[in-house]
């Protein structure tokens, strides 16, 4: 909780220095702590099945990147279906970051960043000047009138996945296979085979894909 706290004064000391720089984007008033972040109370998982979390649990170390520094955090989840960071702060009450003071955040070893549309994507390979990545959403199917039992049936929430490439500023969808990859690494393609079969690597693991890139990047 301490690490929230600090944290929530972070960006709120980023939001009043700001004041003397250049326009805030929303509005150019000095705020309180309490705009930097929103309190809202956690879904019932008793009105859907499935969940709207990219993490299944909220203990995840964490440390968000803002102007060039980090701070650690240990209790933070990303909500994929309002693309927002949040931590759990009780039973069920959620904290809601302000996204647009954070540029990029790790969790569990895994990097988001923040691009143009202030969506964060997680960073699959960062090269030179492609990335891929990928940018997540929360699939919704309403439940239907179950006759049999005279009720709706739960909401269905699932959480997807979108493959995108960056090129200099430019994100373009991506659709990811075998030719896909080895289209990214045009003039390699054998060098590229060879190391997947040698190493047994699989376009299904985004571990793999981001060796599979770094390799091509040696050639």
């Amino acid at each position: 909780m301490k690490s929230i706290i600090k944290l929530v004064v972070i960006l709120s000391f980023f939001q009043v220095y700001s004041q003397g720089k250049e326009q805030d984007p929303y509005g150019g008033q000095i705020y309180s702590p309490s705009q930097f972040t929103g309190n809202r109370f956690l879904d019932k998982e008793d009105e859907f099945t499935g969940t709207t979390y990219l993490f299944s649990e909220w203990e995840n170390d964490g440390k968000f990147y803002i102007n060039g520094k980090s701070y650690k955090l240990n209790n933070v989840n990303i909500n994929a279906l309002k693309n927002d960071l949040e931590s759990k702060i009780g039973k069920d009450s959620i904290l809601v970051y302000d996204k647009y003071k954070i540029d990029s955040v790790v969790i569990n070893n895994r990097k988001f960043k923040k691009y143009d549309d202030n969506s964060f994507y997680e960073v699959v390979y960062e090269g030179g000047n492609r990335s891929l990545l990928k940018k997540y959403k929360v699939d919704v199917v309403k439940g239907t009138y179950n006759v049999a039992q005279g009720k709706y049936d739960k909401t269905k929430l699932k959480v997807s996945d979108t493959y995108y490439i960056k090129e200099g500023e430019n994100i373009t969808n991506y659709n990811l296979s075998k030719k896909s990859i080895l289209k990214l690494c045009e003039g390699n393609e054998a060098s590229i085979k060879k190391y997947i079969k040698t190493n047994k690597l699989s376009i299904k693991k985004d571990a793999d894909i981001a060796k599979i890139l770094k390799y091509n990047a040696t050639l």
